[in-house]
């Protein structure tokens, strides 16, 4: 998710540059969090992981 916001969409010339636009991507993004929200129950997961 950050690479896709914050080193497609510019060019960097320098480490210090793109550390400063993940923070600020990542404190935009954590202003307004949005919840995860599960879509299958504790067994399905379980179960899927035993077949793996």
């Amino acid at each position: 998710m950050v690479e896709r916001h914050v080193s497609r969409r510019g060019v960097h010339r320098s480490v210090g540059s793109l550390e400063t636009c993940v923070r600020d991507f990542l404190d935009a993004y954590s202003s307004d969090p949005i919840p995860l929200v599960w879509t299958k129950s504790a067994a399905a997961i379980l179960d899927s992981l035993r077949r793996y």
